[in-house]
């Protein structure tokens, strides 16, 4: 059984568990078939095809509309040292992952019906949601949505501001 460790100083590191919760009893992730880091930020996917973040939300790469208190330089309290559900909207999880990979920034997963689905910043791009060169947070996005004119995807890959696909 995979495990994973709670996030410190604004760092996702993979070691012993994550709690999914604040509230008592602590429960853990279980059923964690991958896991992938980014720059602040790691991924863990179940079994049961949901994607969990951790880690620094600062831009959204949790798959969660951001906390931060962006009054700051730079905005602070953007952390979760819990896992959170990636979200495909406020109300609905994400579902039916084959696989996950973590950018610098940025999240993907690979839905097992062929779809790339993206998550996080985007000002250089690599959310492939054409809205590149908006250079300001309205590029990121903050939940999971899917890869414009993308199907039949079988590999996926983030970069530290770029994402790869793979369609044979």
């Amino acid at each position: 059984d995979l495990t994973v460790t709670p996030a410190t100083n604004c760092e996702a590191k993979i070691a012993a568990k994550v709690r999914t919760n604040t509230t008592t009893p602590a429960t853990y992730l279980s059923d964690v078939v991958a896991i992938a880091a980014g720059n602040s930020h790691s991924l863990a996917l179940k079994s049961d095809g949901t994607v969990w973040a951790w880690g620094d939300n600062g831009q959204s790469q949790l798959g969660r509309a951001t906390t931060c208190d962006a009054s700051t330089t730079p905005p602070t309290n953007c952390t979760s040292t819990f896992a959170v559900q990636v979200l495909t909207s406020p109300l609905t999880a994400l579902s039916g992952v084959a696989a996950i990979s973590a950018g610098g920034l940025h999240s993907l997963a690979l839905k097992s019906d062929g779809t790339a689905w993206s998550w996080g910043r985007n000002i250089e791009g690599q959310l492939g949601n054409a809205t590149a060169g908006i250079v300001t947070a309205a590029a990121n996005s903050n939940t999971a949505r899917p890869v414009a004119e993308l199907a039949g995807v079988t590999k996926i890959a983030g970069g530290g501001l770029h994402s790869l696909a793979y369609v044979p």
